[in-house]
């Protein structure tokens, strides 16, 4: 199995095919950012108004230059929801309850994270 599947995207709980007919364009790896512009491996370029980042198996917050952690590296946070505006996070471990940083149990902590950054968008003026 493990042959058959090293040269093709995982993606847990879901098809490739599935989650595009979805609307979900997968990308390759970042490999830059600035500003609006996250540039990946394959050379391409797409600007952006959000990034959702996998990190992999290890916790590494200390990239994140805002006072959201505590002496010990730890995030400061409530089910995601951090004190800086607009900073949130989904899939860490016991975010919210043991499926927290699966892949196939994570829809609830990210239906509540969007809630969240759904209650912060700016509400457009009546035509």
């Amino acid at each position: 199995m493990g042959r058959r599947m090293q040269d093709r995207d995982t993606l847990i709980g879901s098809s490739p095919r599935k989650t595009a007919r979805h609307g979900v364009t997968l990308r390759p790896r970042a490999v830059s950012a600035s500003g609006r512009t996250v540039g990946f491996e394959d050379g391409t370029a797409l600007d952006v108004d959000a990034v959702v980042w996998a990190t992999g198996f290890g916790l590494d917050h200390s990239w994140i230059d805002l006072p959201v952690t505590d002496e010990g590296g730890t995030l400061r946070h409530q089910r995601g929801v951090t004190d800086a505006p607009g900073l949130y996070f989904v899939g860490l471990p016991w975010q919210h309850t043991r499926g927290s940083a699966l892949l196939g149990w994570v829809a609830e902590d990210a239906e509540f994270i969007a809630e969240r950054v759904a209650e912060r968008a700016p509400v457009p003026a009546p035509a």
